[in-house]
């Protein structure tokens, strides 16, 4: 919810707040690992690449965009990362499945080697099967999760952890409310 002073305040499940969040970001709040020490993010598709780009744009942060597509082969990941470049980011791809801790690894020490030490993560991998939550059978159920829950302990298992500045990572309001 919006609070004076343009602020958002998020709630945790059991109604216990989390601390305000500035209504926006700037270069200077994310000094720390801007400019000097690149901004890292998982998938060049869907929500987390575009708020990835404007995290990199706002902020000059060199964005490492991990999927498991391939430029090559997927014309809608090619077009959205040449997208991504005509606007300025700084981008490099890296083609590895979340879900496999090896490939994820190899993926983050390439980045890492390249660009410098992983500060914040953007995490949205998952599979686009558009279906409300109540319509899943435990398989499907288990099948979806799998690349958030498994991918995002791959990823914090193949980064410093601990040196994370900034951690964000997505659900799916398409398994809350459905498709408009």
């Amino acid at each position: 919810r919006r609070l004076p002073g343009g602020s958002v305040r998020s709630f945790r499940p059991a109604g216990e707040a989390f601390p305000p969040l500035p209504a926006a970001v700037t270069a200077r709040d994310l000094a720390p690992w801007g400019r000097r020490r690149g901004h890292r993010h998982g998938g060049g598709k869907g929500i987390s690449a575009e708020c990835a780009l404007a995290l990199g744009l706002k902020t000059g942060a060199r964005l490492a965009l991990i999927g498991r597509s391939r430029p090559e082969t997927d014309p809608e990941l090619d077009a959205n990362l040449k997208r991504m470049a005509r606007a300025g980011a700084r981008i490099r791809y890296y083609a590895a499945d979340v879900t496999d801790a090896g490939a994820i690894f190899a993926a983050v020490r390439q980045a890492e080697g390249e660009a410098g030490r992983i500060t914040a993560a953007i995490h949205g991998a998952g599979t686009n099967v558009p279906r409300l939550i109540e319509s899943l059978d435990v398989a499907t159920f288990l099948d979806t999760l799998k690349p958030k829950v498994e991918g995002l302990r791959n990823l914090l298992a193949a980064v410093d952890a601990e040196g994370l500045k900034l951690l964000v990572t997505f659900s799916s309001i398409i398994g809350r409310i459905g498709l408009p």
